[in-house]
C-alpha cells in the first residue's frame, strides 16, 4: 500500500526497535526518518520541517519525549497537522500523553497490526 510519501518521524533510542518501526513503515509506503532522542529529532525537523506522524518514545538519553513537545512547540506553536503518538512502557502514560497534547498512545510492547492502524489512522486524519 503507498502512502504517498507521508513523513513520519521515530523518536526512539532502542535501535532494533527503531529500526523495526522503520522497515515496518516503509515498507507500507512512508517516508520514515528516524531520530535516536529529542535533540536529534528536533534538528530533524528544524532543517525538513513537521512530519505528519511523530512516534514517540518518552524516556531517552539527552532530550526526552516530553521536552521535545515543548521545545517543538516553543518553535512551530500549536504544531497543526503534526499528529503525535507517545510510545512508552511507563505506567502513568495517559497523564502524559494528556500533558503533553498527544493525539495517541501506543503501550510497548505493542504489536506490529496495532502500530500499522495507529500510524495509519494519524497519517490520514
Amino acid at each position: 500500500m503507498e502512502h504517498g510519501g507521508q513523513r513520519i518521524l521515530v523518536v526512539e533510542d532502542d535501535g532494533d526497535l527503531s529500526g523495526l518501526i522503520c522497515l515496518t513503515l516503509e515498507a507500507e509506503g512512508y517516508d520514515v526518518v528516524a531520530a535516536p532522542n529529542g535533540a536529534v529529532a528536533l534538528t530533524e525537523v528544524e532543517r525538513h520541517g513537521l512530519p505528519r506522524v511523530i512516534l514517540l518514545d518518552l524516556m531517552m538519553p539527552v532530550m526526552d519525549g516530553v521536552e521535545f513537545v515543548q521545545r517543538l512547540r516553543e518553535s512551530f506553536g500549536s504544531i497543526p497537522g503534526t499528529h503525535i503518538v507517545v510510545m512508552t512502557a511507563r505506567g502513568d502514560v495517559k497523564k502524559c500523553a494528556e500533558r503533553l497534547q498527544a493525539h495517541d498512545i501506543l503501550g510497548k510492547p505493542f504489536d506490529i497490526s496495532d502500530l500499522l492502524s495507529v500510524v495509519a489512522r494519524h497519517a490520514t486524519g
